[in-house]
């Protein structure tokens, strides 16, 4: 009777101690899965942040063109 209450207890252990294992390497998995999508999400924004950055730059330029040639044509219009 020990023999057979001796390996139920040490199934029960086994069995107890194969769910705690999977439980800590799905939470494992779990983090590793969230640090993943963090560090993409991270490298997104930084790509839109520079794309938005260009397309900033250009149109500052283009802006200050179109404000050259408006200042040279008013010149030329208080001239005359």
């Amino acid at each position: 009777m020990d023999k057979l209450f001796t390996s139920h207890f040490c199934f029960a252990l086994l069995s107890i101690k194969y769910k705690v294992f999977h439980y800590s390497m799905d939470a494992y998995a779990s983090l590793e899965e969230k640090n993943r999508k963090a560090a993409a999400l991270h490298e997104r924004r930084k790509k839109l942040q520079k794309m938005l950055q260009q397309e900033r730059d250009l149109l500052e330029a283009e802006l200050k063109r179109l404000s050259i040639e408006n200042h040279s044509r008013l010149k030329e219009m208080k001239e005359r």
